[in-house]
């Protein structure tokens, strides 16, 4: 069983772009930093995490059992909702081991099983072996907001449509296929989206859409076993299973480079520092400082992209 309304409700959707595809051997760090990752530009890169051990392991759910099954973590039995309030209503206590099975049994039902990883208070360290590099990405920051690594194990539960609005995420497939469905929020219909995705009505009323029914242009991404999908900032981003059987993804997230940090040409970026000078807190102290510094490097890049000497070829996204 496989809930399809994230994607199918959409508007546009069967007639997406497809976002540019590279192969893993074929992408350098400077490339991948300059055609992409500095551009803002989301890419499918095919075979990124193909060698990562945990893509041969953690499909056997014994292999889990042995290594962490005695930690607590929270099941789900529907989609990853954007409402906050929604999933901590519906959160279902379980013993890791236990959820595993849940995970993993012949019921027909929809399954959403997370649980963090790389992160000082993650009581799932010991799989932290698991999870190598990527030889396109090397000597990145600590996320300014995110955990480095959380994992998202699910059977027919995709995530609803939300935006990240700072660190940069590399969505890697673990194990199953999904499709995700991705929007900028740079052209005009931010505000009238962010009212219907974030309270999940789309999912029940396809009609919500309104007058831009005619006007989205989503692109999509089959991501498979071994790849990883970059999902830049401030982009929304919908995520679906292709497979009904049990499978697992982890996000790896690490800090923008400066110029992106607190770049206003993004509504929610702008959004957020309206949200922090609506009420007194120690943000409005640092938000400045932190502005001041991306305005800096937005200067810098702006000079350095200027001079360099190899020309910026646009990323190929049909």
């Amino acid at each position: 069983m496989i809930d399809e309304r994230i994607l199918s409700n959409i508007p546009g959707m069967k007639d997406a772009r497809t976002v540019a595809v590279v192969h893993a051997e074929d992408l350098c760090e400077a490339d991948f930093r300059r055609y992409y990752v500095n551009r803002n530009k989301p890419v499918l890169i095919k075979g990124a995490i193909r060698h990562w051990p945990a893509v041969q392991k953690w499909p056997d759910k014994q292999y889990l059992k042995d290594r962490v099954g005695d930690n607590k973590v929270n099941l789900y039995r529907h989609l990853n909702y954007s409402s906050d309030a929604t999933m901590k209503a519906n959160a279902i206590p379980e013993k890791f081991s236990d959820a595993l099975d849940i995970l993993h049994s012949d019921a027909k039902e929809v399954i959403f099983l997370p649980f963090r990883v790389d992160a000082q208070n993650s009581k799932f360290t010991d799989l932290k072996e698991d999870i190598l590099g990527v030889p396109f990405l090397t000597g990145v920051r600590a996320p300014l907001f995110y955990p480095r690594a959380r994992t998202f194990m699910y059977k027919g539960a995709g995530s609803g449509w939300h935006t990240h609005t700072v660190d940069e995420t590399l969505m890697c497939q673990i194990s199953g296929r999904k499709r995700v469905g991705m929007l900028p929020t740079n052209d005009g219909t931010y505000t009238k989206l962010k009212r219907i995705f974030l309270d999940d009505q789309y999912l029940d009323r396809p009609d919500s859409f309104g007058d831009l029914t005619d006007t989205l242009q989503p692109f999509v991404a089959d991501v498979e076993t071994g790849d990883a999908l970059y999902i830049p900032p401030s982009w929304w981003h919908g995520v679906q299973p292709l497979e009904s059987g049990a499978g697992a993804t982890l996000a790896y997230c690490w800090r923008s480079p400066l110029h992106k940090i607190s770049d206003f040409s993004y509504p929610p970026v702008r959004e957020m520092w309206k949200e922090t000078y609506a009420r007194p807190s120690l943000a409005m102290l640092i938000l400045p400082l932190w502005g001041a510094a991306s305005l800096l490097g937005q200067l810098m890049y702006a000079v350095r992209t200027l001079f360099s000497r190899r020309p910026v070829a646009k990323p190929e996204i049909t």
